[in-house]
């Protein structure tokens, strides 16, 4: 059995993966995407730039679903990230996304 309060014989693995959880963010990709450039829809991120760097971008429906690119750069004043490596296609309007 599983023992929720260690991974691997340290808690330290715990406290992390719940504190990503619990920071994890999904939002709407915008029109204007391409496969490493992201406009979010969502107005509901942070206003602050780079805040998203070295998190994780997953795509969470449409035909892209599943792929993940790390965030190499966010800029909050067009909802604007970055990925690396990029995915294999540019996102379609309205495709879902989580960052962790």
């Amino acid at each position: 059995p599983a023992d929720v309060q260690q991974i691997n014989s340290t808690s330290t693995g715990v406290s992390t993966l719940s504190a990503t959880i619990q920071a994890s963010v999904e939002a709407v990709v915008d029109a204007t995407s391409t496969s490493t450039v992201i406009v979010s829809k969502t107005g509901t991120l942070s206003t602050e730039d780079d805040c998203y760097i070295n998190r994780l971008m997953i795509i969470t429906s449409g035909t892209l679903k599943h792929e993940v690119g790390q965030i190499t750069d966010f800029v909050s004043s067009s909802i604007t990230f970055t990925v690396s490596p990029g995915f294999t296609g540019s996102p379609a309007e309205d495709v879902t996304f989580l960052i962790v």
